[in-house]
């Protein structure tokens, strides 16, 4: 996807982001690249699952025909399913702060102090104790908490 690949070797990964920020012809060769803050394992895997369900879904989407007859069903808009996840009963971290984290106990829902939260609220409620309330007061929670050093929002 990017022209630099012998030129990038083992250069540091800022270099390497600045490259693809500067040089790479494609957006898809920036995409879940740039932005990022540190490139390992699971920003690579997270990455991986990105990209094939980029492809999947809009450069090679599967015919209405072939859902029927397969009897496969797709939704508009995914939701976040702790059950498809299987991670009920796991843990997962707050993004901006590693150390708080909150057990998930349901398919919708995870206890923190106690309490059952909706991802969106406790991260709501989260970004209000640290004084980084948005404007709107909305959140999308799966973009703001990791399970197993990934984000949430990458593997959903």
């Amino acid at each position: 996807m990017i022209r630099h690949n012998q030129e990038l070797g083992q250069k540091s990964f800022v270099e390497k982001k600045d490259t693809y920020q500067n040089k790479a012809g494609l957006q898809i060769a920036k995409t879940n690249i740039v932005d990022q803050d540190h490139w390992d394992k699971n920003t690579i895997i997270a990455r991986c699952f990105w990209i094939v369900n980029y492809i999947v879904k809009e450069v090679l989407p599967i015919p209405e025909s072939m859902r029927k007859t397969n009897n496969f069903s797709l939704k508009e808009k995914r939701g976040l399913s702790f059950i498809e996840l299987q991670i009920v009963g796991e843990y997962i971290q707050f993004h901006k702060e590693p150390s708080i984290s909150a057990k998930v106990v349901s398919d919708k829902e995870v206890e923190f102090e106690g309490e059952k939260w909706r991802l969106s609220k406790i991260t709501k409620e989260l970004q209000k104790r640290r004084g980084e309330l948005s404007a709107s007061g909305a959140y999308n929670g799966a973009q703001y908490w990791d399970y197993d050093g990934m984000r949430l929002s990458d593997i959903m």
